[in-house]
């Protein structure tokens, strides 16, 4: 049984329709990572899946449960959020951003601090918990809001370019986290821009363009220049990893070269 699933999902707003008749299903352990160009209708879906957007055409489900009939807090026990933009200005300390994760859930304060202090490990936070979190760098407060994420121990978490702001370092930490996090059954659906982060990472690929579905599938299967190109708008190549049995893929400059 899927965890997530959208159901000829629509979205439309005034004249413009970002969103046409998206099927997708999302089952545990999971890690779906949604590529596509600027302006593909990525966000919107993620924010329609997690329930902020409710979708004009359609049908999303979480559990096998309309998720418009789910109350708040029981939708923020089984899914958790990360946005493109942190929009948190007040000076709240790292660590009780973090905590935050944690409202939905009925336990102690101890407990709660245990998990924080787990989750701030596993996002190089923890010598940031004092720290005033508008004080920040954007890197750091994606880190932080990621910490909050994962304090909320949800079987679902839906991300909007969890690595965005990083750099290399804490790129290969966030996806290593968010791997292992499916491997354990987590569902985990993340939007990249990274082509290459999500063929090393993710289990599955979907591939928009135009607020539609253009391919979905595995690395190997979805990868392929002849999707890509004409998505992109870009001539690629896709060679195979030297390290790891994954493709590449590298764009082909006006030179002909790839690179």
């Amino acid at each position: 049984m899927s965890i997530c699933a959208a159901v000829g999902v629509g979205y439309e707003v005034g004249d413009a329709t970002l969103l046409h008749g998206v099927d997708l299903a999302v089952a545990a352990g999971d890690f779906l990572g949604i590529i596509g160009p600027n302006g593909a209708g990525k966000t919107t879906l993620l924010e329609v899946l997690a329930g902020e957007l409710a979708p004009t055409n359609g049908l999303v489900e979480i559990d096998g449960c309309d998720i418009g009939e789910i109350t708040l807090r029981e939708l923020s026990l089984r899914r958790a959020v990360l946005p493109q933009h942190h929009l948190l200005q007040f000076a709240f300390r790292c660590l009780d951003v973090v905590m935050m994760g944690r409202y939905p859930h009925e336990g102690s304060e101890a407990e709660a601090r245990a998990v924080a202090d787990r989750v701030m490990i596993e996002t190089d936070t923890a010598h940031l918990a004092d720290r005033l979190y508008p004080t920040l760098s954007g890197g750091e407060q994606t880190r932080v809001s990621l910490g909050r994420v994962l304090a909320q121990s949800t079987p679902l978490l839906l991300l909007d370019e969890p690595t965005g702001s990083l750099d290399l370092r804490h790129q290969e930490l966030v996806m290593g986290t968010l791997r292992d996090l499916a491997e354990t059954g987590v569902a985990v659906v993340a939007v990249l821009h990274d082509i290459n982060l999500a063929a090393r990472f993710a289990n599955r690929i979907m591939i928009m363009d135009r607020g539609s579905v253009r391919a979905i599938g595995s690395p190997d299967d979805v990868l392929r220049p002849e999707v890509l190109g004409p998505v992109y708008g870009i001539d690629v190549t896709v060679v195979r990893h030297p390290e790891i049995d994954r493709p590449l893929i590298l764009p082909i400059g006006d030179d002909g070269r790839a690179g």
